[in-house]
């Protein structure tokens, strides 16, 4: 009894054995889905990019073979699939080509390996671009235009080198210079006559090869020492008229007497840039110091106020010694300009 009992459970060992064997070798289909991407080649000197705008590094692909093989080939794909020139399905040369992606993808070691064949790719296939990379050294220069600096711009470094694809290379002279440029608020704080030193500057390629693919260059930052010119200078006016500045709506409401001997500012020092204190000295740019008065200025009566030169440009400082100006302000009692007195006849 114990003998036949070991029989049967030996051969259903056996026959389990076989069914499973039975069963990972039969042929069966599944989709999946592989993410795709290109690359430049193991020693970097070419390199590939996708010029199908369509292209989303993802292929929805058929595979057929043995159930274990079909579940090896999963687990491959749970992986990203590299392609690189020279592989096989990849051209090496350089050139535009459409890549057949069934075949390539076939041709994955790691697929390959697991005995699978791919019955559809869709897409079917890619466009893509493939390059030489060549290297190029490019002299680094200052862009300041409008920015006036005592000698030559010191860069450091002076040069930075591109690695890019041969067509883009191509287009790039031996003098054509890499720029660098200084914010404006970075500008605004040097002290002119002064040499001063900024660091971390963004080294910005020439246009003819902004947004060229797979462009590396080094270094990407640098330092800049530079001199503004000093170029402030001071003029001496020897009398500014004052004026008084009120709301519109203020207008007619009030008259005010500037006293005689407050009606200029004496000795007021013009100091700014050489340029807008020349246009001072020359005449062409008239300056004259206000009195603003508020509304609660007005009803207080102030005896007095400091006259300030508001309305001229900001780069411009204004020096005067006694900037007092004293005022008489009286409320109209008939509001408007006055009324002219009738002539009596005979007058």
């Amino acid at each position: 009894m114990f003998r036949h009992v070991r029989t049967f459970i030996l051969v259903t060992f056996v026959t389990a054995l076989i069914w499973i064997f039975a069963e990972g070798e039969s042929l069966t289909r599944r989709s999946l889905k592989a993410d795709v991407f290109f690359e430049s080649d193991a020693a970097g000197e070419r390199v590939i990019a996708v010029s199908d705008a369509a292209w989303r590094d993802r292929v929805d692909i058929v595979v057929q073979g043995t159930a274990s093989a079909v579940t090896e080939a999963e687990s491959v794909l749970r992986r990203a699939v590299r392609l690189r020139p020279g592989m096989s399905g990849v051209p090496a040369q350089s050139g535009e080509f459409t890549i057949d992606l069934e075949q390539a993808l076939s041709e994955v070691s790691d697929l390959a390996g697991a005995g699978v064949t791919i019955a559809r790719a869709d897409p079917p296939g890619v466009t893509v671009r493939i390059d030489q990379l060549q290297e190029k050294t490019l002299p680094v220069v200052l862009d300041a235009p409008g920015v006036d600096i005592e000698g030559p711009a010191e860069v450091t470094p002076s040069s930075v080198t591109l690695r890019l694809p041969a067509e883009f290379a191509a287009k790039l002279t031996g003098d054509t210079p890499a720029r660098v440029r200084i914010p404006g608020e970075t500008l605004a704080k040097l002290v002119p006559g002064r040499k001063e030193s900024i660091a971390s500057l963004p080294i910005e390629l020439p246009t003819v090869v902004v947004g060229a693919h797979s462009t590396k260059f080094d270094p990407a930052t640098c330092s800049l020492s530079i001199t503004l010119r000093n170029n402030i200078a001071s003029y001496k006016l020897s009398s500014v008229p004052v004026f008084v500045k009120l709301a519109a709506v203020e207008m007619g409401k009030w008259d005010i007497t500037i006293n005689e001997a407050d009606r200029f500012l004496t000795d007021v020092t013009v100091t700014g840039p050489g340029d807008l204190v020349e246009r001072v000295r020359r005449g062409d740019m008239k300056v004259s110091a206000t009195i603003p008065l508020s509304f609660e200025e007005l009803e207080r009566g102030i005896a007095a106020k400091d006259a300030v030169f508001s309305d001229l440009p900001s780069a411009l400082r204004f020096e005067v010694q006694n900037a007092r100006v004293r005022l008489d302000i009286q409320r109209r009692d008939v509001v408007g300009p006055p009324v002219p007195r009738e002539r009596q006849p005979g007058a």
